[in-house]
């Protein structure tokens, strides 16, 4: 069996070409560059609001120790069926938010009741809980 080294090098040239096309199409996606909006529920921003500012905006709560080696707060509106759960972990030194949760199903967390309007909180890219 002959090969023709001179088709087997096009191959490659355009593979690599066609690699590269699709690299700089996919760029602007790729995980490096999402917006920093949906690292935002209402004034709460990961990694930069504290859980002293949680307590503040929802009130003084007791901190969920979860297996994850991180603490928990939740809250939930006595007249919504809807929970908030903050997390802070290693990555925000204990004291900034690191994870934001909302839902509708409860928790295994002890959850304080807030006045705050859970089921309108929004993130900053437009998305809220219940949304269609």
């Amino acid at each position: 069996m002959k090969i023709n080294f001179l088709s087997v090098k096009k191959i490659c040239i355009y593979a690599y070409i066609l690699s590269f096309i699709i690299y700089v199409i996919a760029l602007p996606t790729s995980a490096h560059e999402l917006s920093k909006s949906i690292f935002v529920l209402d004034t709460t921003e990961i990694d930069v609001t504290t859980l002293d500012n949680i307590y503040k905006l929802y009130g003084k709560n007791k901190e969920n120790k979860s297996d994850a080696a991180s603490l928990e707060v939740c809250y939930r509106n006595s007249t919504q069926n809807a929970f908030v759960v903050f997390e802070s972990g290693a990555m925000g030194g204990f004291t900034r938010i690191t994870s934001i949760k909302i839902m509708t199903h409860k928790p295994k967390l002890f959850c304080a009741i807030t006045n705050v309007d859970i089921l309108s909180l929004t993130y900053g890219n437009g998305v809220r809980l219940g949304q269609i």
